[in-house]
């Protein structure tokens, strides 16, 4: 794990969220700071929720559980509704593009959309 808790491979381009937990303090809130709208409102925008979604990911891989845990929504409802649409659209992309399944799949924003990430 580097400095911040997260996994690091050399078979990834980028470094793991797999557990919040093992994340340094910072970290953790900066996520939770970015989550907190969807965490505030139980009813949101989908485009609010995608936005958050494409924050939450960027330059970092982040586990469906990861992600379910910090907005507070199921794990199922954010792959049916949220990440599967923008992985077909391309915006987000897989740790494990051969594997959809992987049982350690996450998802990172693709680099056009981290360049407009803020």
């Amino acid at each position: 794990r580097d400095e911040f808790g997260q996994l690091v491979s050399e078979k990834l381009d980028a470094p793991v969220i797999d557990s919040l937990e093992a994340l340094h303090p910072a970290l953790r809130r900066e996520l939770e700071q970015l989550a907190s709208l969807a965490n505030a409102k139980r009813k949101l925008a989908q485009d609010d929720m995608q936005l958050i979604l494409l924050q939450l990911c960027a330059k970092r891989y982040i586990t469906l559980s990861c992600l379910a845990g910090l907005v507070h929504r199921s794990a199922d409802v954010l792959r049916k509704s949220y990440l599967k649409p923008l992985t077909s659209q391309g915006r987000v992309r897989l740790a494990f593009p051969t594997t959809p399944n992987h049982m350690r799949q996450a998802y990172r924003t693709s680099a056009e959309d981290e360049g407009t990430q803020s």
